[in-house]
């Protein structure tokens, strides 16, 4: 019903020549990011990516085309499990928005960009960033497809240094989204499979603190708890060698 309230909408703008104009922008904008997740969430792919072509090629600014950009590295995911090729697109996108990320990071870019990440954090660990207030952030809400898209299509090197230059986004920012949770919780399974316990540890346990906070998040609560508790399950054989006691 909601669905087709929103094409009846969109269908009157343009029959009315109004769409994307200056009046009805907002209007349009609004519209179509419903329409792309309503056609998503249906598993209508084929229709998402016609609204996610339209808002990419109408709308002004590189904010105003982050849901749509989340979308189109989702329906690559869903619907043909092209993680690979998620991955490749999504670091595309991102480096519209300042993360400049290469499709396949050699020993030096890795070498500078940890440094990097390590000055940010400033000898703090990364369980300061539960301290941080909670806003939407929808670059966020890209990184974590992008993130997932990594990951299982096993580009380990992409994921850290992704994952590197979103805790610096953040610090940065001052301000996480629920979002954070299930991207530090994946970041514990990388270091689980990089055989970096004691990492993983600290990444799942950050993650597994922000989780009472993101409870309103069904969708990003719901999978945080299920990556976490994969990875401390991985990690319960090496307990005795991070554990104080």
């Amino acid at each position: 019903k909601e669905n087709a309230l929103v094409h009846k909408g969109l269908e009157r703008l343009k029959a009315a020549g109004m769409a994307w104009t200056k009046d009805y922008y907002e209007l349009t904008q609004q519209l179509y990011d419903a329409l792309l997740v309503s056609e998503y969430s249906s598993g209508a792919y084929d229709a998402a990516r016609v609204a996610i072509d339209e808002v990419v090629q109408n709308a002004k600014t590189p904010d105003e085309k982050l849901i749509a950009h989340t979308h189109c590295v989702m329906c690559l995911m869903s619907e043909t499990s092209e993680y690979s090729r998620g991955a490749e697109e999504g670091l595309e996108i991102l480096s519209k928005y300042g993360f400049d990320i290469p499709q396949s990071p050699t020993k030096t870019v890795m070498a500078k960009e940890e440094m990097k990440y390590k000055l940010a954090l400033r000898n703090r660990s990364i369980s300061f960033l539960t301290t941080l207030p909670i806003q939407d952030d929808s670059l966020l809400a890209l990184c974590q497809q992008i993130n997932i898209c990594a990951m299982y299509s096993g580009k380990l090197d992409v994921m850290k240094l992704l994952n590197w230059k979103i805790i610096q986004y953040v610090l940065k920012k001052g301000s996480i989204s629920s979002n954070l949770a299930p991207i530090l919780g994946s970041c514990a399974l990388m270091y689980v499979k990089l055989d970096d316990v004691k990492r993983s540890n600290e990444f799942a346990t950050t993650a597994q603190a922000l989780n009472p906070r993101i409870r309103d998040d069904k969708s990003n609560y719901v999978q945080s708890v299920m990556v976490v508790c994969y990875a401390m399950c991985l990690l319960q054989p090496f307990r005795s060698l991070t554990d104080p006691f």
